[in-house]
């Protein structure tokens, strides 16, 4: 009784860890009532500089999201991340979408992670047939969204950004907002040697209680 106890505390626990380590967090960008993970709204680039803009991701302690540029072909003034209750865009002198990345604009945001991250799913907005959107160097069309109509992508395999590595996001046809990623965080290489303790404690445990 004292062994099966045992055994089923030690694999909670295992299976405790290894959901942590795998967990998945919806990362909302828009700003609607109550959202859904960290908002990013009203980023200039102006503050770019030494003093980057940088979030942080709730469900995963420690992890942020940082804005390293900001770009727009519309005019004199420089750009601003811009969010509303469905999307998040760029925001410029003579821009018609405030919450999208217009192609005729050039305009573009780039990013970086402090920690390594897996992207599963991208939500987005307006994707029309025909439109082209860049994530991270990843192409995507509207036909390759799910079911070409619900506005969101999945990874077939999960896409990985190192840690403190820009990438892009950018509508190269069209006019495309994105309200959210779905991320989860890789661990430290110190999770998985914890939970490698953990397992071998328990079968040594287990043998002693055993004999």
């Amino acid at each position: 009784m004292r062994v099966s106890k045992l055994h089923y505390a030690i694999s909670t626990l295992a299976i405790i860890v290894l959901q942590t380590v795998h967990s998945q967090t919806i990362m909302g960008l828009d700003n609607r009532a109550g959202g859904i993970g960290i908002l990013v709204d009203g980023i200039d680039v102006a503050d770019l500089g030494t003093a980057t803009a940088t979030v942080s991701v709730p469900t995963f302690t420690g992890l942020t999201l940082t804005v390293v540029g900001l770009n727009s072909d519309t005019g004199s003034s420089d750009p601003t991340l811009n969010s509303t209750a469905t999307s998040m865009g760029i925001n410029a002198t003579g821009d018609a979408d405030t919450d999208a990345y217009e192609a005729v604009f050039n305009q573009s945001v780039t990013f970086k992670f402090n920690q390594d991250v897996e992207v599963y799913q991208l939500d987005f907005t307006t994707f029309d047939s025909g439109e082209v959107f860049n994530f991270a160097g990843t192409t995507i069309t509207n036909s390759a969204l799910s079911n070409g109509t619900l506005d969101t992508f999945d990874f077939s395999t999960p896409l990985l950004i190192n840690a403190n590595t820009n990438f892009t996001l950018q509508a190269t046809a069209g006019t495309i907002g994105i309200e959210a990623f779905t991320i989860s965080a890789v661990p430290e290489p110190g999770t998985y040697a914890l939970l490698s303790g953990i397992c071998a404690l328990g079968f040594v445990m287990l043998r002693r209680r055993s004999q």
